[in-house]
């Protein structure tokens, strides 16, 4: 299966999660994953503002106004770079990756209530048989693979958030909010 990355590094990351003769831990799996959006996002809204280096510094960094994840997944929202599915599943990662940052013991079979609702909004696949196809507007020939656990889940939804940020970047004039 085939993602939709921006760059070296993405693909790098990538491949620690698909390592299938040892596959990642559950705290490996949320880190990365969330990390792969924060850069997909990061990526996006960069191609779409003014490219003026030091005010985009300013912005991005750690203490910025876009310095973390949930505010660029808010600011890509109201850019209608997604819609609210989307929204949806990329706070639900954002929240997963923060449990696990922040619970020494944690893993996807935890009972903590707050895990169990970020799974629940890893919906982004339901109803859906292919991912889309982010350079033209409908489905492609992948299909999207069956989700029966909480780390499937996971990892079809950051999937299914990459490919949005792919075609909204494909969609859109560089520098610009104009569409192609």
């Amino acid at each position: 299966m085939s993602w939709a990355i921006f760059n070296k590094e993405q693909q790098i990351a990538l491949d620690e999660l698909e390592d299938i003769e040892s596959p990642p831990s559950d705290r490996v799996l949320a880190i990365v994953s969330a990390a792969l959006l924060e850069e997909s996002l990061f990526r996006a809204l960069d191609i779409r503002l003014r490219q003026n280096t030091n005010v985009k510094d300013k912005a991005f960094k750690m203490t910025g106004i876009l310095g973390n994840l949930g505010a660029k997944i808010d600011v890509a929202y109201l850019l209608y770079m997604f819609e609210k599915p989307t929204r949806q599943s990329m706070e639900a990662i954002a929240g997963i990756r923060n449990f696990f940052a922040h619970n020494l013991v944690a893993n996807f079979d935890s009972e903590d209530e707050k895990l169990r609702a970020h799974l629940k909004n890893l919906k982004l696949h339901e109803g859906k048989t292919y991912y889309p196809n982010p350079f033209i507007r409908g489905d492609s020939d992948q299909r999207i693979e069956n989700v029966k656990t909480s780390r499937e889940a996971l990892i079809v939804n950051l999937k299914l958030c990459l490919f949005e940020l792919l075609a909204d970047v494909s969609r859109h004039q560089h520098g610009s909010n104009l569409p192609l």
